[in-house]
């Protein structure tokens, strides 16, 4: 005989999808109903996650450490929705403020480590920062010497170490401009674009330097 759920819990579990925060998996692990039946729910009752953007805006008035973060008033979103309901939003609204926290916290993490090395190949260009050099050998034979820096790896140019941070910068940006909030008509840029730019900048240096450093071993 199928189990019969009451209508208070389904009730609850309309009001947490309609939140938007909730895929069908999570839904069934948290009230033990299979996905496959709230999915029948779902269609049956014509549910939809139409509070997804609210709880999106939520978070960032959260995030913003905005005012009035009551349970009972939403300031501002001009929605009409029964106390129980709210309360849901204003859950998935904290989940998702520590996400997009999180997020920014691991982008600030990845933007001081491009400053850093692009701190060190400004200064192997200037010549400020402390290489050495080392013979460059072919079939046994010392044909030459070049300069190089701890910081890059074995046959790697300043260019290869730029291309290499341009490309994993490059990847970062649609999480950077989901973690800032940046929408593309805003014409606004992203951090991680702004350190993009400084390592085409530093390109354009090292095209200009006739001697491109790098660790050379033969």
């Amino acid at each position: 005989m199928a189990r019969r759920i009451e209508k208070a819990k389904w009730e609850e579990i309309k009001e947490q999808y309609e939140t938007g925060s909730y895929s069908l998996k999570s839904l069934s692990d948290l009230h033990g109903i299979a996905a496959s039946t709230i999915a029948t729910r779902a269609r049956k009752g014509g549910w939809s996650r139409k509070y997804q953007e609210v709880v999106q805006k939520r978070a960032e008035e959260l995030l913003d450490e905005e005012v009035a973060k009551s349970v009972e008033n939403l300031p501002g979103l001009g929605i009409e929705c029964s106390n129980s309901q709210r309360r849901e939003i204003e859950v998935a609204a904290e989940v998702r403020m520590r996400v997009l926290a999180s997020q920014q916290k691991q982008l600030a993490s990845l933007q001081g480590s491009i400053q850093n090395m692009l701190g060190k190949i400004a200064g192997a260009i200037d010549g400020t920062e402390t290489g050495h050099e080392v013979e460059i050998i072919r079939k046994g034979v010392v044909v030459g010497r070049t300069k190089t820096f701890d910081f890059l790896g074995t046959n790697e140019s300043l260019s290869d170490a730029l291309n290499k941070l341009s490309q994993a910068a490059s990847k970062t940006i649609p999480l950077a401009r989901q973690a800032f909030r940046i929408d593309e008509e805003s014409g606004k840029k992203d951090p991680i674009s702004d350190l993009i730019d400084e390592i085409n900048g530093r390109q354009g240096l090292i095209k200009d330097n006739a001697g491109d450093l790098s660790n050379t071993t033969h």
